[in-house]
C-alpha cells in the first residue's frame, strides 16, 4: 500500500481542504452570532488550503442561525504577485475537523 502524506487514524477524518465562506449579507437572513477573540491569546489552528497545512489565528467564531459554524482567521497564504511569497490574509472557513486541527 502506498504511503499517504496525511494518514488519518480511525478517530480522525480524512484530511481535505477547507471551504471558504463569504461574509454575511442582508439577503442571507439573520446574521450569525459573532464571538471575537482578544488579540492576545487567540486560538491557533492549522487549516488545510490547496493541499497544505497552514498556520492560522482565529479572530472570530460565527454561529449561524442554521447551526453552521465558521471561523474568521488570519492565515498566511502564497501571493502570486510576490512570486509565491507568503502574505497575511483574512479568510473565513466553514468549521470542519477534516480541514482544521489545533496548532501545536
Amino acid at each position: 500500500m502506498p504511503d499517504s502524506p496525511d494518514p488519518a487514524t480511525p478517530d480522525e477524518p480524512t484530511p481535505h481542504d477547507a471551504v471558504e465562506v463569504p461574509p454575511w449579507r442582508a439577503d442571507m437572513g439573520r446574521p450569525p452570532r459573532v464571538t471575537v477573540y482578544p488579540a492576545r491569546g487567540v486560538p491557533r489552528l492549522q487549516v488545510r488550503v490547496d493541499g497544505e497545512w497552514r498556520d492560522a489565528e482565529v479572530m472570530a467564531r460565527h454561529d449561524w442561525p442554521s447551526g453552521m459554524i465558521t471561523v474568521q482567521t488570519t492565515i498566511r497564504l502564497p501571493v502570486a504577485d510576490l512570486g509565491g511569497q507568503l502574505g497575511a490574509h483574512c479568510r473565513t472557513y466553514l468549521w470542519d475537523p477534516g480541514a482544521m486541527r489545533v496548532a501545536e
